[in-house]
Parts: structure tokens; C-alpha cells; sequence
């Protein structure tokens, strides 16, 4: 297992897995999950000629929670700008899943310079995540996490189960590793963390209608840019990691793998690094 590091920085202390030396790759883990989710990639990155890293974002353990409970899109993109600064660079290629790709498009954004290019994983560019009552039916989570309490302890009740039923519909033909979801309910299980994390979704939801915000997120990105997800998604997120293409000048090419759902990248670990070693040959070659 590779070792964890901390850096403390824009407020708060945030521990990463790291390997390698060379041309930066920073991953970022979604949810329900924790930063070992990208361990796996960490040594054959490291072995092609690069610094793997695997971030575990704010208020996941061990890194800390947000002293003014700040878990807001800009914060957290300022969280991977003054990390890539952390770590004494000046650019990195950001790979996202979930929450990761909603962070890394908006570190994309807001901090354009700072991105050698952007994968983005099991989830569209943010600004093609459109709010339907067909979308929220089959994603309920979304708002139910806008419930509070209520909604904390319906997600923490038996073990949190929730998140089990949550990964069984998301990935119907994932066979899990072993410990995978006690490693993430570990991670959750206090109700400090359990909060924050969802405060992830309640501050998003807030701001939908933050004009300002929305602008800066559907600027066009002139980074290069790669959308992988699978065919177990839902039409409606097919759909949506189509139109993130053009999120991008050029368009970004759209890898939708069958029998695969919401975790490419744990589903087909391969095949998933395959393809960024081929993207990462052309967006941050080793010199």
C-alpha cells in the first residue's frame, strides 16, 4: 500500500497517496468512495514515468473537514490548484470519477493554466448534468441528501446500507474486491464525515442558480480532454458523457465501455489504464 502525505493548504490539511516521479497526474475519487479507489493505478502510472497521485479530498479521512464547513464547487477547485502548487508544479493532468469529474471540471475552469488535460470518469462535464424529474427519479440521491438530518440518517441507518444499494444499481455487473465498501463505510461512519461529505450535495444544490458560477463552469476548455463511462449507466448519463464532448475545443473523445456502469475504472482496471497511458502519451508525454 503506498504511504499517505498531507499537505495544509487553503484552509485546511489534505492527505494524498503518491508514487513516482515525473509529469503530475492527480486523481480524484468520487462518491460513495476514498482516495485508495486510484491505489491500483498508482504504480504502472509511476512505472510509465510519472507522479501518481491520489487525492482524498476535503472532510474524507485523513484528510480534515472544512474549519467554516466550506465544501462549495469553487473551494474544492481551489483545494487541486494550491495542491498542484503544493507539490512544487505548475501543471497536471486531473483524472476525476464522480465527484472527482465535477471537481475537475471546475478546477478546469476556474484555473485553466493549471490543467495539462482532464479525464473525466463516470460522470459528465457539470455543466451537462441537467436537473430533470426523470434524472432525479433514477438518482434520488440527490435529493435526498438535501434533507439534513433526516436525510444523514436515512443514509447511515443499518451500517449504511444505503450505499450499498446505491453501488448495486450504479454497477449491476461489478463484482466488488473484497473489503472495497467496509473500506468506504469506514471512512463515513462517523457523523462528522458522513455531514461533511454530503455537504458536498446540499452546497452544489444551493448554488445552482448561482449565475456567476454556472458561467465560468461552461467555458470551453482548450485542455485536452478524454470521457470515459460505461453502458450500465442510465440513458439520461449516456447521454449527458456524450455532450461533455464539446465541453472541450476539439472535442473530446467519448469511450463508453458495455458492461460497465458508474466505476469505470475499477470495473475494467485495465482497460481503463490502457487508455490513460494513451491519453497521457499525448496531453503530458515524459520527456
Amino acid at each position: 500500500m503506498a504511504d499517505w502525505h498531507k499537505k495544509t493548504l487553503n484552509g485546511v490539511e489534505l492527505a494524498y497517496l503518491s508514487r513516482g516521479e515525473g509529469p503530475l497526474v492527480v486523481l480524484i475519487h468520487g462518491f460513495p468512495d476514498t482516495a485508495e479507489a486510484f491505489e491500483f493505478a498508482l504504480e504502472p502510472l509511476a512505472e510509465a514515468g510519472y507522479r501518481a497521485v491520489s487525492l482524498e479530498t476535503r472532510g474524507y479521512p485523513p484528510s480534515g473537514l472544512s474549519s467554516g464547513n466550506d465544501y462549495s464547487l469553487p473551494t474544492l477547485a481551489r483545494d487541486v490548484s494550491e495542491f498542484i502548487t503544493a507539490l512544487g508544479l505548475q501543471k497536471a493532468v486531473v483524472v476525476g470519477h464522480d465527484w472527482g469529474a465535477v471537481i475537475g471540471a471546475a478546477t478546469a475552469a476556474y484555473f485553466p493554466d493549471r490543467l495539462a488535460g482532464l479525464v473525466l470518469v463516470g460522470f459528465p462535464h457539470i455543466s451537462r448534468a441537467k436537473v430533470t424529474i426523470g434524472a432525479l427519479l433514477q438518482r434520488p440521491h440527490h435529493l435526498l441528501f438535501q434533507f439534513g438530518a433526516f436525510g444523514r440518517w436515512l443514509t447511515a441507518r443499518k451500517d449504511l446500507a444505503y450505499l450499498d444499494r446505491m453501488v448495486r444499481v450504479w454497477a449491476p455487473n461489478w463484482e466488488l474486491p473484497p473489503g472495497y465498501m467496509e473500506r468506504v463505510k469506514a471512512a463515513l461512519r462517523e457523523p462528522e464525515r458522513l455531514k461533511a461529505v454530503l455537504e458536498y450535495y446540499v452546497q452544489i444544490w444551493q448554488r445552482r442558480k448561482d449565475r456567476a458560477m454556472l458561467e465560468i463552469l461552461a467555458r470551453p476548455l482548450a485542455m485536452p480532454g478524454l470521457i470515459i463511462g460505461g453502458l450500465d449507466e442510465p440513458a439520461f448519463r449516456q447521454q449527458w458523457l456524450r455532450d461533455s464532448a464539446g465541453c472541450f475545443s476539439p472535442p473530446a473523445p467519448v469511450v463508453l465501455w458495455p458492461e460497465v456502469g458508474h466505476w469505470p475504472h475499477t470495473e475494467a482496471p485495465d482497460r481503463f489504464l490502457a487508455r490513460l497511458l494513451e491519453f497521457l502519451a499525448v496531453a503530458s508525454p515524459v520527456r
